[in-house]
């Protein structure tokens, strides 16, 4: 373990906002609040990573996919893993997490702005992934997870971790979709979750940009009835709404970024990430996602839970609104 770089990144949590801003995005805060605002102690990131650790069985590389600001894998580079390569859809995630790099002074993290759907690896480069939270965000995820096991060895695996579980009777983010899709949010959804421009408006300018002469009231019906599509698929719907006065959209049901595809969330429950993993050459097997951090308040209790996941893992859509599965590629 190099102790050097965990003291240094326990210390980056202990500061405040101006000092922390001072170095990173004011995003970077905000989007740590859990350490920054609400409390979580710092050893709940150690033993979550250090529980991922065990379960990669002595990877040598590993790949955090949506890495976000770096945390996680600059943790599993300091406990010990020799190589990770963290890489982010956003370009100011990905700028974060360099910085905080070079600030824990690691050699052997390199940080990457990059599109899961166009990895930019040879195939059989990595012995491990990570997805951590990062699945029901990206516009594709089946393709995501079949690049993954092109990336890795025989063998190798990767560890999905998922705090969106929709099949959990008490996990409902209708009020953060509907609130980006319409731009009406309810009252109680974080500001951190809410969004300037409508996802309905920012269609109705793609489409009318493309399309000048559209009438208002076709331009209005297709920024509705895209939903859920993003950039050249838009287009394509409009066009064939054009020609046969039929606006098809299978996925009209979710809720994506219009340009970028990014899901404000995509529905997921272990079920379907276990299918989706199968689909794409690996073996899967779900995990409780307590594994690692019981210590603290009620810990007897959280180790009790736990085990209760491990022995019967079918419990997990129904218990708990956060699942793990391990996968092996076959």
């Amino acid at each position: 373990m190099n102790t050097t770089a965990l003291d240094r990144l326990r210390e980056v949590f202990r500061r405040d906002k101006a000092s922390v801003c001072s170095q990173f995005s004011e995003w970077f805060y905000t989007y740590h609040a859990d350490l920054y605002v609400h409390g979580v102690p710092f050893d709940v990131y150690v033993r979550k990573v250090e529980a991922i650790r065990r379960e990669l069985d002595g990877a040598e590389i590993v790949l955090d996919v949506g890495a976000g600001f770096g945390v996680y894998a600059s943790l599993l580079r300091i406990l010990g893993v020799p190589r990770v390569v963290a890489m982010d859809y956003h370009g100011q995630k990905a700028r974060d997490a360099a910085t905080l790099v070079r600030h824990l002074g690691l050699d052997g993290v390199q940080v990457l702005q990059g599109d899961a759907l166009a990895l930019p690896f040879r195939a059989g480069r990595f012995d491990a992934a990570l997805t951590l939270a990062c699945l029901s965000h990206i516009r594709e995820p089946e393709a995501a997870l079949r690049n993954l096991s092109l990336l890795l060895k025989p063998g190798g695996r990767v560890w999905v971790f998922e705090d969106n579980n929709s099949s959990y009777p008490g996990y409902d983010m209708t009020e953060v979709w509907e609130g980006a899709e319409t731009g009406g949010y309810a009252e109680g959804v974080p500001s951190e979750k809410q969004r300037s421009e409508s996802y309905i408006e920012m269609r109705r300018e793609m489409i009318r940009s493309r399309f000048p002469d559209l009438p208002a009231d076709k331009l209005q019906a297709c920024a509705l009835g895209t939903r859920g599509l993003y950039s050249k698929k838009i287009y394509d719907a409009v066009d064939e709404y054009l020609r046969s006065g039929e606006l098809r959209n299978p996925r009209r049901h979710l809720v994506c970024h219009p340009e970028s595809g990014e899901y404000e969330e995509y529905p997921l429950n272990p079920s379907l990430v276990k299918r989706m993993l199968r689909d794409a050459g690996f073996e899967p097997r779900l995990r409780s996602p307590h594994t690692g951090p019981f210590a603290g308040r009620f810990r007897l209790l959280k180790r009790c839970i736990a085990g209760i996941f491990r022995l019967c893992p079918g419990l997990l859509p129904w218990m708990s609104p956060t699942f793990s599965v391990l996968a092996t590629k076959r």
